[in-house]
């Protein structure tokens, strides 16, 4: 594995195993992996989840996405709803999915979530919509899809007909 240290390369070897990361004191100089990300969906072109118009790497949407989420990517929705996807079944590590004007906009496809999915505020995870994975529910949340997973209700969230592999509580409150 080599490094630029300055203008200079440098090699690191670790008897026959090439380190996945080298730093120098607390900086991080090389990576053999991705380099994780929050991305932000505002829904600038449409709600779809495979347009790169719709994505930013900040909250502000003033500094575009150079490339859609991947499974070291966390997400936070804040347009209140992702209702296509005209790719493949995403994977990324957290979703925090957020109507900032609590009008119960939804969640309609399928993800693949290693982490967990948060729905706040009036958001929903709409009959269409899967997560692959453990959700939250809070706020005013609802549930009408699916949870492969554990799916955890918080304040007044409700779970609207959806299923999951488990519920906390159990039963699951209903709206």
């Amino acid at each position: 594995m080599a490094a630029k240290l300055g203008n200079a390369d440098a090699s690191f070897r670790l008897g026959s195993v090439t380190p996945e990361a080298v730093y120098l004191g607390t900086v991080q100089v090389f990576s053999s992996g991705p380099t994780p990300r929050t991305l932000y969906f505002t829904g600038a072109v449409d709600s779809d989840w495979d347009e790169l118009g719709n994505w930013f790497d900040d909250a502000e949407g003033e500094v575009a996405a150079s490339s859609l989420p991947t499974a070291a990517d966390s997400i936070v929705d804040l347009s209140g709803g992702i209702s296509i996807n005209s790719g493949s079944v995403p994977t990324v590590v957290n979703a925090t999915f957020n109507d900032p004007n609590e009008a119960f906009g939804g969640v309609g496809i399928a993800i693949i979530v290693t982490g967990i999915a948060t729905f706040n505020d009036g958001t929903s995870l709409t009959q269409n919509g899967t997560i692959t994975g453990n959700a939250t529910f809070n706020d005013s949340s609802r549930m009408y899809g699916t949870v492969t997973g554990t799916a955890t209700f918080n304040d007044s969230a409700s779970n609207d007909g959806g299923t999951a592999g488990t519920f906390v509580p159990n039963p699951p409150p209903s709206g």
